[in-house]
């Protein structure tokens, strides 16, 4: 699963690492009645390499190098998710019980007229699931109505499921994308956001050449600047080749700001007619001053500060502040100076847990222990690549 964040053929001129495959072979069958699930949905997340179960719920699929979280879904039943490892032999077969499920009944037919309070969610959910850079305006979600938006349930929060996966066109970069969404929740005062699902990419076939440098030349831009590349480029220790630089930035609680607590309580009170020592234009003031400090360390950190091999010779970064990462190499999106001035590649990169396990091809583990901000974080699905996605070559 990927946060944001958070994606099917094999690209033909990658590294030889990149090519090496294992073949997965196995069967899925119902927990209940122990018989062979037919036709499920099998595929390794954020990539593009999936398959079909047969009519005896048997499968096989290829699985790169690296770790993978493998994915089976089936209208009916709860999803299954695997992780793969292909250092670890793939040899025996894999079993795998699916769960029956009921349907949500909260949801609507799919030609049912919504209100128009749903019409105005669904906006505010694709600004911040698709994006809102130029690749995003070229991309389609083709079963809107599939989804449930919830703002009800809890306030200052906006909710959205859906029991089928999202279908997606992305014209730009030339994808067709099933999105499995796990969660999305938008909370509209902190202006944060929780989201992450199992895609499953599939190239759009392009018989034109013309039209499809433009694609090769789309994705390589949305590449340049990512996760994916920055991770990548940690990797392999040719991060400074690649234009990255990272610095420590520390976040430090404002002394002359009350707690959230304190700001609620003093809320209470002024609507009460309590509170006489402060007029609303001071408390508005005190409660819009920033909740932490920001100390900026103007020397940039140096590999050894951030990443090591740990014991199973996987690459580790760990970090205990936040990471502030920019990229001089690249500029971002051209939509990225319409939204940020002066428009510079710069992120924020924070692990709640002070570490992760990153792989060649960019993927990482946990995958929900590591939160955006900044331009990485404004890159959305419309700007997403699978992960067997390389640059200069042709999926």
């Amino acid at each position: 699963m990927k946060l944001f964040l958070l994606t099917l053929s094999l690209t033909l001129t990658i590294g030889a690492t990149c090519l090496a495959q294992s073949v997965l072979d196995g069967v899925i069958y119902d927990q209940e009645d122990r018989k062979p699930v037919s036709f499920a949905m099998v595929f390794l997340a954020n990539t593009s390499i999936g398959t079909l179960t047969d009519e005896s719920g048997k499968f096989s699929i290829s699985v790169p190098k690296g770790r993978f979280e493998l994915v089976i879904s089936k209208l009916g039943y709860e999803k299954a998710v695997r992780e793969l490892n292909s250092a670890i032999s793939l040899s025996q077969p894999l079993a795998i019980y699916l769960q029956r499920t009921e349907l949500q009944l909260d949801s609507l037919e799919v030609n049912e007229e919504r209100d128009p309070r749903w019409y105005q969610n669904l906006q505010i959910f694709k600004n911040n699931f698709l994006g809102q850079s130029e690749n995003s305006i070229q991309t389609v979600l083709l079963n809107e109505k599939q989804l449930i938006l919830d703002d009800v349930t809890t306030p200052g929060f906006l909710k959205a499921r859906s029991n089928d996966p999202l279908k997606i066109l992305n014209k730009n970069l030339g994808y067709e994308i099933d999105y499995d969404l796990e969660i999305f929740e938008l909370q509209s005062r902190e202006k944060s956001l929780l989201s992450g699902g199992y895609p499953l990419f599939r190239p759009v076939l392009i018989k034109s050449k013309t039209k499809q440098k433009v694609i090769d030349k789309n994705r390589e831009q949305a590449y340049r600047g990512s996760l994916m590349h920055f991770l990548r480029a940690m990797h392999s220790n040719t991060w400074v080749e690649e234009g990255f630089e990272v610095y420590r930035l520390q976040r430090i609680p404002n002394p002359d700001r009350p707690s959230d607590q304190e700001i609620k309580a003093m809320a209470e009170k002024l609507r009460s007619g309590e509170m006489v020592q402060f007029d609303l234009k001071a408390f508005s003031e005190l409660s819009s001053k920033p909740k932490f400090i920001q100390i900026l360390d103007p020397n940039p950190l140096g590999f050894s500060k951030i990443a090591f091999k740990n014991q199973e010779g996987d690459l580790v970064i760990q970090f205990e502040d936040y990471l502030f990462v920019k990229n001089t190499k690249y500029p971002p999106l051209p939509s990225y100076f319409v939204n940020f001035k002066p428009g510079r590649q710069e992120s924020v990169i924070h692990l709640p847990t002070g570490k992760i396990t990153i792989q060649e091809n960019g993927n990482h583990f946990p995958a929900f222990d590591l939160f955006l901000e900044g331009y990485m974080s404004w890159l959305k699905i419309a700007d997403l690549l699978p992960l067997d996605y390389w640059p200069n070559s042709n999926d």
